[in-house]
């Protein structure tokens, strides 16, 4: 029963790690996108002057989408995984053909994955729910970020409508 638990929880706490990954792809070619179109949408006409707001405005655009998008990398950095490998499986099991720990199978597997003789330290199962809440909160910061980026473009835009329908240079 412990085995089964230990192992839904590790799958559950990789595929939370593995939604926000994919969600962070998705904000990454978002703000690739807008970053890409930023440029060519202010090839202005001649009626208007790019002033210092207008500047300002651009140059924290830029800032704050490449933080974004930085921050999405982050959240899609490669993380080491905390469930036992093929190799150190085996010198388990070597040392327990060794020992002749018979009946004590269940309970040597149920300790690999939940470390419950040592409760300090990280078992696999905190560890797979580390990855998953380190990058859901990466993944919140590049949402915050950026919603602050779109903020700023609608700014420059009603800044850029506000000069055309003033028809000042």
């Amino acid at each position: 029963m412990f085995i089964d638990q230990a192992r839904w929880l590790i799958a559950y706490h990789d595929a939370r790690a593995e939604a926000v990954s994919q969600r962070s792809v998705a904000v990454l070619g978002f703000t690739g996108v807008v970053l890409a179109l930023l440029p060519s949408a202010l090839a202005l006409p001649p009626s208007l002057d790019m002033n210092c707001w207008l500047w300002i405005i651009l140059i924290g655009t830029i800032v704050t989408l490449l933080g974004a998008a930085v921050l999405s990398l982050k959240v899609l950095w490669v993380r080491e995984t905390g469930v036992p490998s093929a190799r150190q499986t085996r010198i388990w099991l070597d040392e327990y053909l060794k020992d002749h720990r018979r009946g004590m199978v269940y309970a040597d597997v149920a300790e690999t994955f939940l470390h419950s003789w040592n409760l300090n330290e990280d078992s696999p199962v905190d560890r797979e729910k580390a990855v998953a809440d380190d990058r859901a909160k990466w993944f919140m910061w590049s949402l915050v970020v950026l919603v602050i980026g779109l903020v700023e473009v609608g700014g420059l835009v009603l800044t850029l409508v506000y000069q055309a329908g003033r028809g000042v240079t």
